[in-house]
């Protein structure tokens, strides 16, 4: 499955996305429109009975491209948006030597 589109900026047709580019363990693709207005982009095998693999298809509009988000990985939430290393002790990575700084 190919997603293509008209560039106005370079005057051309541009493909956005190929479901060749996305993993999946199954072999059909299909493309749906969500209720957000975004698209998605889906993986099943032939009679449906195993669980889809599913991506989430958005306009990025920094990139002027298609983003991505796989929505087959389990959202955890409560977890920090950011990655925080100021609980961590950085000392050891300074140290002149190896054994600077061992009790």
């Amino acid at each position: 499955m190919v997603l293509y589109g008209y560039d106005t900026f370079a005057r051309k047709l541009e493909m956005y996305v190929d479901s060749v580019n996305y993993w999946s363990p199954l072999p059909l693709p299909t493309m749906l429109a969500r209720q957000d207005g975004d698209l998605e982009l889906r993986f099943d095998n032939v009679n449906r009975t195993a669980n889809p693999t599913r991506y989430r298809l958005f306009w990025d509009v920094q990139r002027n491209w298609f983003g991505y988000q796989d929505l087959n990985i389990p959202v955890y939430h409560d977890v920090p948006a950011t990655y925080d290393d100021t609980v961590y002790d950085k000392s050891v990575l300074e140290a002149k030597n190896i054994y600077e700084g061992v009790d």
